[in-house]
């Protein structure tokens, strides 16, 4: 009903918000294209990605999480966090290398679980929802796609 109401060279206006969008749908064909042939000839190192994933400072989150969820309010889990790893750079220690009762001085809340948080394993288990990277999410998501492609 607005369109009716504006005035004959209003028009031409209305086409020009369009530009952007047809601009990115060609840009999406064009990444589409070569992304099927990319990922048929994609060749994975298992190793290295295990690897690269495994850096316990990726799962820094996961420890100011666990707090949260065993009652610390995030602005605290979030220092306290901080601090662990302001210890371990000045230690000269990753994360995973840290000991429960040097844990303790900066993350007094910590117990034996924490140090389980380290594990790539772990921290993908515990995006638990929809979309998240636990197992049972990815199957479901595998399982949907499976399903709408038949």
């Amino acid at each position: 009903a607005m369109m009716k109401n504006l005035p004959l060279c209003y028009n031409r206006d209305m086409q020009e918000d369009k530009e952007r969008i047809f601009d990115a749908v060609d840009t999406v064909k064009v990444i589409l294209a070569i992304w099927a042939p990319q990922l048929a000839t994609m060749k994975v190192n298992e190793d290295r990605m295990y690897q690269s994933a495994s850096d316990p400072a990726l799962m820094a989150t996961d420890l100011a999480e666990w707090l949260v969820r065993n009652g610390v309010p995030f602005r605290q889990a979030h220092h306290r966090v901080g601090g662990l790893v302001g210890y371990c750079k000045e230690h000269n220690k990753s994360l995973d290398q840290v000991t429960l009762e040097e844990m303790k001085t900066v993350v007094p809340e910590s117990n034996e679980e924490c140090l389980d948080l380290w594990k790539p394993e772990n921290s993908v288990k515990l995006r638990n929802v929809i979309g998240g990277t636990a197992p049972n999410q990815v199957a479901a998501q595998v399982k949907r796609w499976k399903a709408s492609s038949l």
